[in-house]
């Protein structure tokens, strides 16, 4: 016998098969988060179209991968199906994971539909009548796709980059010896909503480390992620956005580089700082040291309420007040305009700072009715 019927390559077929489901379901999922979450019609209907493709170029093959398919004895289905890996904690990740599910499972269709060709040379069979490059194709374009939605994605960050709350920062010098991970970890249970982390003297490999692990944390309970000074960072990891001082790179070539899906928020001193900034490309101010603080070495001196105030009044641009701040004078700095203030050692230093960000995420919502 001749054509498919010789061809004894029969895990070849199976990886096909499974490679063909796990490309329409992957699709189907990205599809349907694109239309009912997210309300991108125009790319809901470039993956429907995509999984199409994909049915077409396969349906001739059915019978035969169907002849193939063992679930029974396929090792990996029960892994992957009961592996806490597979379970997704926010849109992103969901995302992004089926993103890549389906770009291996096109590499897959391709390479292997190839050299069952190679093997069969049954030129009237449907297997050499298949173009498997349209599965290479189909990989490019979910490349495309995954850019462009991924972006749309993190650029929603932009649209809302501080929210009327507690803002966190790490300081690893105080924080009970915890360490910067374990510090975050308490913020996050507390319902920590932002989180920049900020770490000046560990070495890069050591700083990537921990600021890649604070990502992943910030990811499952989906909080915003920002960190301080290092732009190489925050590409590396991921991060929602960067923040920056007064002596730090221009915002105008930060945008450049990072393009304009991450946030950028810029610290500011005075009313001239503020103005300025609201001519440049960024997305949030910090306003700031509301008070004397020692958290940060050669800070500028207090700017009490008088910038606080100003801030309030003439800024288009949110903005966090920061410095000094506590539970004993946040009322102070809400009464006077803030609804985003960052407190750091009043957390970091904490007994339990996780029941210290309840009580003053209590605080700020109160401050909201003042």
């Amino acid at each position: 016998m001749t054509g498919i019927e010789t061809v004894s390559s029969a895990g070849l077929f199976r990886s096909m098969d499974a490679s063909g489901n796990r490309l329409s379901e992957g699709l189907r999922v990205l599809e349907d988060q694109c239309r009912f979450t997210l309300g991108l019609d125009s790319q809901a209907v470039r993956i429907k179209d995509l999984r199409h493709r994909c049915r077409r170029t396969l349906q001739p093959l059915t019978p035969c991968l169907l002849r193939f398919r063992d679930t029974g004895d396929d090792g990996g289905w029960s892994d992957s199906s009961s592996s806490d890996r597979e379970v997704r904690t926010s849109l992103p990740d969901l995302m992004m994971a089926n993103f890549r599910r389906s770009e291996e499972a096109c590499r897959t269709l391709f390479e292997a539909g190839k050299t069952l060709q190679q093997l069969s040379g049954d030129t009237k069979s449907p297997l050499d009548k298949t173009d498997f490059r349209v599965f290479e194709a189909l990989r490019r374009e979910i490349y495309n796709l995954e850019k462009e939605i991924l972006a749309l994605l993190q650029s929603s960050h932009r649209a809302d980059p501080l929210p009327d709350d507690l803002y966190c920062l790490t300081h690893r010098e105080v924080s009970a010896g915890r360490g910067n991970i374990a510090t975050a970890r308490k913020m996050l249970e507390g319902g920590a909503k932002i989180l920049q982390y900020r770490e000046k003297d560990l070495e890069g490999r050591q700083r990537y480390a921990e600021a890649l692990e604070i990502r992943k944390m910030t990811r499952d309970y989906g909080c915003r992620f920002y960190v301080n000074d290092y732009v190489e960072l925050a590409l590396m990891v991921e991060a929602d956005g960067i923040h920056v001082g007064q002596d730090d790179y221009d915002p105008l070539l930060l945008r450049k580089f990072l393009g304009e899906s991450m946030v950028i928020g810029l610290s500011t001193h005075s009313p001239d700082q503020m103005r300025k900034a609201h001519e440049l490309p960024v997305d949030y101010l910090g306003v700031g040291p509301i008070f004397a603080t020692k958290t940060k070495k050669n800070v500028c001196p207090p700017v009490g309420f008088e910038y606080l105030e100003h801030a309030a009044a003439h800024s288009t641009l949110p903005f966090v007040a920061i410095g000094g701040i506590k539970k004993h004078n946040i009322r102070d700095v809400l009464e006077r305009g803030a609804r985003c203030t960052a407190l750091v050692t009043e957390i970091t230093g904490a007994e339990d700072p996780t029941r210290e960000v309840e009580t003053i995420k209590d605080l700020i919502e109160k401050g909201k009715k003042i």
